[in-house]
């Protein structure tokens, strides 16, 4: 999971699959997703490498987050490849794994053999 910098190579200009999580850091509810945030982008990204995960702050980045139009965090915002128009994943704590990301991203599925383990 990258820590979002404002750089070139940042999430608003990659053509990549990308998820984004916006929290925020005196956010109790972020501090204790973050680890499952981390699991979520290990899993994910064992079937799928190509997909891309960011961690932004919203106190360090309040117009980005702004720009997204978010009532709340932790937030996960899904970008298709190529595009920046995002796509909301669910927001229930808990309720976000490959699945849900297969289908926010518009993912083909894997057959098992196709997984590095």
């Amino acid at each position: 999971v990258m820590d979002y910098r404002v750089t070139s190579g940042d999430f608003k200009s990659s053509k990549a699959a990308r998820i984004v999580e916006f929290y925020s850091p005196s956010c109790f509810a972020c501090i204790s997703y973050r680890p499952q945030y981390i699991r979520l982008a290990r899993d994910v990204q064992k079937v799928y490498p190509e997909v891309e995960f960011y961690a932004v702050s919203c106190a360090a980045h309040n117009d980005i987050c702004r720009e997204h139009k978010l009532n709340g965090y932790p937030t996960l915002l899904a970008f298709k490849p190529g595009k920046n128009d995002d796509i909301k994943v669910e927001r229930h704590l808990g309720s976000y794994n490959r699945n849900s990301i297969e289908i926010a991203l518009n993912l083909k599925k894997k057959k098992k053999e196709e997984i590095k383990e």
